[in-house]
């Protein structure tokens, strides 16, 4: 009987917190229920919606990889340059890879986006001096192998 009473006593100073847990598993429940009759042209058509979603932010942070990969890698290394960008998409937007899986995304949507990028970076670089300085290519170094046993 104790024990019972001390399990009450839990329930009834911790009921907000009770409740409020029980309205969050609630929504959730009738959320994914909703999903789960809808049909299969209801889902694609939002699962598209949260494609298109991700196609605008990836659009949106272009022009800042693309400024990065050409400070990163400098000029003549197009094909490098579009692989590192297209790595920094995927990083940061899980769902694109998901989504050009499936079809919802074609990847040359992304392509002839981060062509527009680049052709908008180019814009800036020749109307803009400033954006030349942020954007000039770091030197590289080139350091050349040294054998650990050098003979004498």
């Amino acid at each position: 009987m104790k024990n019972f009473m001390a399990f009450l006593t839990a329930v009834y100073n911790n009921l907000p917190l009770i409740l409020t847990i029980i309205t969050i598993l609630f929504g959730i429940g009738v959320k994914v229920r909703n999903f789960l009759m809808q049909s299969s042209e209801e889902k694609k058509a939002q699962l598209k919606e949260q494609a298109d979603k991700v196609v605008e932010l990836a659009k949106e942070g272009l022009l800042s990889l693309v400024s990065k990969a050409e400070k990163e890698w400098g000029s003549g290394t197009g094909v490098i340059k579009k692989a590192w960008v297209w790595e920094q998409l995927q990083a940061q937007y899980d769902k694109l890879t998901d989504y050009i899986a499936t079809g919802l995304i074609d990847q040359k949507v992304i392509d002839d986006l981060i062509e527009t990028a680049v052709d908008e970076l180019n814009e800036l670089l020749k109307k803009n001096d400033n954006v030349v300085k942020a954007v000039e290519a770091v030197p590289t170094v080139v350091v050349e192998a040294v054998p650990k046993e050098v003979k004498e």
